[in-house]
């Protein structure tokens, strides 16, 4: 997770000092915007476009 926010140009130590709470936001919200980018580039199981 630290990987994904420091490609985003996060400082790397303000974001080791988040809160817990902070931290499960920042998951979920990676997690969200990895399943929507891997949405827009899925072609289905078969192979065809959707």
């Amino acid at each position: 997770m630290l990987h994904y926010y420091i490609q985003k140009g996060w400082d790397a130590e303000k974001f080791l000092s988040l809160d817990l709470e902070s931290r499960l936001f920042y998951l979920a919200s990676m997690e969200t915007a990895l399943e929507e980018r891997a949405h827009m580039f899925s072609f289905g199981v078969e192979g065809g476009r959707r």
